[in-house]
């Protein structure tokens, strides 16, 4: 009989490949549990055991590695561009403008070339440099873009947070300031490589600009998606948001909400001004938009055994947790399309227990599903105890 996916998904531990051996040698006659240690016949026994529970993990390897609910890290990637043509995302780093400002008693004419000058948000140590020359003159500011030295979504911190200068300058200081009428200073969000999760849903959400009798809403969030690595989440309010034949387009990075400079991109892309390829419906009521942040508290008790309450599984812990919520979708998980999205306690409770070493969880926030409005990102903020048994 032909086995099933769920069963060549099953990796078969050493132990359980010893036993398996041990039953079948003692109904051909031979006592095998008498076999001492570093004995011939046992240690071939065991080598066998090694191998066999080897072998089970290519299996389920290859096994899943041709289904996109299944494949995983780099047999995803490889999935993903023979069927689907998408690329796994890198990580960024973060883009956006600073302003300096040279006091009277700055030298007269300041000329500095691209990377030379270091800012820092001294809160979280990130550091930026400058991608292009700067020319600044004593009593004058100017904006400069810049870029963080470290990959990852942490290097978008918030207007105002980088205020030190790591090459200090006499008379000059500098802020990360949003240009009058925009959000904030980033002008490209950072973010670490993209999730599977994130990766599986552009896989599906591809057949959706196949075909012309394909919902629009599905259609225009994988276009956002495409339109900038920035965008790791999107998601269409098509329930007639701002009256009949109305569509808001939410977007999200990898963490949060996306810059207005993302927002304004992913507009170019959807009308054609990239590519000269128009992707929005003649007279298409599509407003596009960043998601809106919302903290959700995550406190509680994690009980560890006691071998294994160690800073990295506590951190490890909070990393669980905010890889859930970096691959929860924009509102939240919906049942159905017409009901709210939520953050499920049960998917929350297993990412927590799926670190070695976890042997029981006691959330006092969020303690059941928690309710999303449409249209927001949920953000944890992680405060939990952890304890021996």
């Amino acid at each position: 009989m032909a086995l099933s996916i769920a069963q060549l998904g099953q990796v078969v531990s050493v132990e359980d490949a010893l036993e398996l051996q041990l039953r079948l040698l003692e109904r051909l006659g031979f006592s095998a549990r008498s076999w001492q240690p570093g004995s011939v016949a046992r240690t071939l026994v065991e080598l066998n055991a090694r191998l066999l529970s080897a072998q089970s993990e290519a299996i389920r390897t290859l096994a899943l590695a041709g289904y996109n609910e299944t494949a995983e890290g780099p047999w995803l990637a490889l999935f993903s561009k023979s069927h689907y043509d998408n690329t796994k995302k890198p990580g960024l780093r973060t883009r956006g403008l600073v302003t300096l400002t040279a006091g009277a008693q700055a030298p007269t004419t300041m000329n500095f070339g691209a990377s030379d000058l270091v800012f820092a948000d001294p809160k979280t140590g990130r550091t930026y440099r400058n991608l292009a020359p700067i020319t600044l003159a004593a009593g004058q500011s100017v904006t400069a873009l810049i870029e963080a030295e470290q990959i990852g979504a942490e290097g978008d911190v918030p207007n105002g947070a980088i205020t030190e200068m790591r090459t200090p300058v006499a008379g000059v200081t500098a802020a990360n300031r949003p240009l009058a009428g925009e959000r904030s200073w980033i002008t490209v969000n950072g973010a670490d490589d993209e999730l599977d999760q994130h990766l599986r849903e552009r896989n599906r959400l591809k057949w959706a600009t196949r075909s012309a009798s394909s919902l629009p809403g599905l259609g225009y969030a994988a276009y956002a998606l495409e339109a900038s690595l920035s965008v790791r989440r999107a998601w269409v309010d098509d329930q007639n948001p701002r009256g009949p034949g109305s569509l808001d387009l939410y977007l999200a990075g990898d963490v949060a909400e996306v810059s207005d400079a993302v927002v304004a991109d992913v507009e170019r892309f959807l009308r054609g001004e990239v590519d000269g390829v128009p992707r929005m419906g003649l007279g298409a009521n599509l407003l596009v938009k960043s998601a809106r942040r919302v903290p959700v508290p995550v406190r509680g008790t994690a009980y560890l055994a006691a071998a294994y309450n160690t800073e990295p599984t506590q951190r490890a812990i909070n990393a669980a947790i905010r890889t859930y919520f970096r691959a929860l979708p924009i509102g939240g998980t919906r049942l159905s399309p017409s009901t709210r999205g939520r953050v499920v306690f049960g998917e929350l409770y297993r990412a927590v227990l799926s670190i070695a070493g976890v042997r029981n969880v006691s959330f006092t926030s969020p303690s059941d599903d928690l309710e999303l409005e449409p249209g927001v990102v949920a953000i944890p903020s992680i405060a939990l105890r952890f304890e021996s048994v």
